[in-house]
């Protein structure tokens, strides 16, 4: 083929999909890795928040707190539900799909 018509010689072509292939495994490697980590801070989140939980005293009604103090933990829980969600969204499932040849040479 010639290269007017917007063909590859065989050689040139296995070269663009071996290294095609090998920028798809450093792509999963690297969404494995994200994965992994969001996976435990949310874990790590829920313990904290678990934690806060109890230790504000909620359902207990001997326990006062001060105007500050109370802002405070709602803001610490508020932030840590963002945080929760933002783990949420990195963990949803994205398909990845891969062009043909003519397609990823574009």
């Amino acid at each position: 083929m010639s290269q007017d018509d917007g063909g590859l010689d065989p050689d040139a072509a296995d070269a663009f999909t071996e290294q095609a292939r090998a920028l798809l495994a450093a792509h999963d490697k690297r969404s494995d890795g994200i994965t992994q980590g969001a996976s435990t801070l949310l874990g790590f989140l829920g313990v904290l928040l678990a934690l806060l939980a109890g230790a504000s005293g909620l359902g207990k009604h001997d326990v006062h707190y001060g105007g500050w103090s109370k802002l405070l933990i709602v803001l610490t829980l508020v932030l840590l539900l963002l945080s929760a969600g933002s783990c949420l969204m990195v963990l949803n499932l994205h398909v990845v799909s891969v062009k043909g040849l003519s397609g990823s040479r574009q």
